[in-house]
């Protein structure tokens, strides 16, 4: 490699360009999720089971826009690659800690739409308001205690063996679910609407808007999730080559290519709020609520619980 690419600065271009990209996306992040979150709360018909895993999701990709954005901002303009220094500790914390919240959470909300589509008759017996809390506070401690783990590996290739760890445990195992569930959520929608198709007559107006609306559901957390995996598919490719490369300049490379990757992986927290309000109507009425905005939503199809 040329002297210049095994530089621990980054250049002008990549200065400029992932500052911006930071702090746009970070201040978009934090006024989405906040309105996400300001919608469950103050809108009793939104809490629910299902919503309790969405306030949850937004919360992680509010920890993003609040702390993960400006501390990229701040690696870059500093031209950090020092893994001992404070902010890039802090952000491996911080990065363990959004990273499990945010899979395990994309995870919860596919087991709880699989029993929902795929069980109608037993999801309010088992999916209650009550259970998705404990789910919840169970993902958010299992990302503090995995977090905590980071205090007590200061060695670089233990950390790089820690960052492989994490990409199994936090990323490809609750993948699987998210794949597993979501197969069999679609295959089961594909039959229900030749079911529909085939028997208009016989199920009556009630029947065919539930199995629309969780079939929407699903939808909308298909939508989610698939832009989840896109944009945060090059960063874990860029985890995986750090662990195989060899020589600091390779890995100084690598280190300025991830922080691109990670900058781009963060716009998906600042993508989530806007599928919500397209997709999900009660969203769309409690925003523009907040936001004492008229409502100009002339759908009638009533929204049913899911």
């Amino acid at each position: 490699m040329t002297n210049s690419s095994c530089s621990e600065e980054f250049s002008a271009f990549s200065l400029i360009v992932l500052t911006c990209l930071n702090g746009t996306s970070g201040l978009i992040t934090v006024c989405g999720n906040l309105l996400v979150l300001m919608a469950i709360f103050r809108t009793p018909s939104l809490r629910e089971a299902s919503y309790v895993f969405i306030s949850s999701l937004a919360a992680a990709d509010l920890t993003i826009g609040l702390a993960m954005n400006p501390i990229y901002a701040a690696i870059v303009g500093l031209s950090i690659t020092d893994s001992d220094h404070p902010l890039n500790v802090a952000e491996h914390y911080l990065w363990i800690h959004t990273v499990i919240t945010t899979t395990f959470n994309l995870a919860g909300m596919s087991v709880e739409k699989y029993i929902a589509v795929i069980y109608p008759l037993h999801y309010p017996l088992v999916v209650t308001t009550r259970r998705a809390i404990v789910a919840v506070v169970a993902i958010w401690s299992l990302s503090m205690l995995f977090m905590c783990s980071r205090a007590f590996i200061n060695k670089e290739q233990d950390i790089e063996t820690l960052w492989i760890a994490h990409s199994v445990i936090a990323i490809a195992a609750p993948l699987c679910v998210i794949i597993v569930c979501h197969f069999y959520i679609l295959k089961a929608i594909s039959k229900q609407q030749r079911r529909i198709n085939l028997q208009l007559n016989v199920l009556t107006l009630e029947q065919n808007a539930r199995s629309q609306t969780r079939a929407k559901g699903a939808w909308t957390m298909i939508i989610v999730i698939f832009l989840t995996v896109v944009f945060w598919t090059p960063n874990i490719v860029m985890t995986v080559l750090n662990f195989f490369a060899e020589g600091d300049c390779a890995k100084r490379h690598i280190f300025r290519v991830w922080v691109w990757c990670a900058s781009v992986a963060f716009i998906s927290s600042a993508i989530n709020p806007f599928v919500y309000s397209i997709r999900m109507r009660d969203f769309r009425t409690a925003i523009r609520k907040i936001c004492s905005l008229p409502n100009n939503d002339t759908e009638n199809v009533q929204v049913i619980a899911r």
